[in-house]
């Protein structure tokens, strides 16, 4: 954004190439499963929803829970802004708090296990929060 002079439109407008690649990704790259004709029952009915277990309830709930943490990147800019810092950094301060979030995620992952897939996913994390940077 500090390139463009807060112009969100033009900002908005690099995200059409990821969205272009992942779509041509898809198309071209992923091969759709031969399906069967049977015909088939849908898994879950709205009658039988009240008669789901307490347990899957209280993991409905605690997503539900866990997914508000989610508002603290709003917290976060907001806050940023209210020191002083510029509206076009906003994108860096959501990208440098996702590095931090991945570099905590690896070291959990890595004390747990020594892996090569540890490092994927903190490389993973680290790729997609620099494309929110930028």
């Amino acid at each position: 954004m500090y390139l463009f002079n807060n112009d969100i439109r033009t900002v908005l407008w690099f995200a059409v190439f990821p969205a272009v690649l992942a779509v041509v990704v898809l198309v071209v790259g992923v091969k759709e499963p031969a399906h069967s004709q049977a015909k088939l029952r849908a898994p879950l009915h709205a009658k039988e929803i009240g008669q789901l277990p307490s347990a899957y309830w209280l993991v409905i709930i605690a997503g539900t829970v866990l997914t508000l943490a989610r508002f603290s990147e709003a917290f976060l800019v907001i806050r940023a802004r209210d020191v002083g810092l510029a509206l076009a950094w906003a994108p860096a301060v959501i990208g440098v708090m996702s590095l931090v979030y991945a570099a905590s995620a690896f070291r959990q992952a890595s004390s747990r296990t020594k892996s090569a897939r540890a490092l994927c996913c903190f490389l993973a994390s680290s790729l997609s929060s620099r494309q929110t940077c930028f």
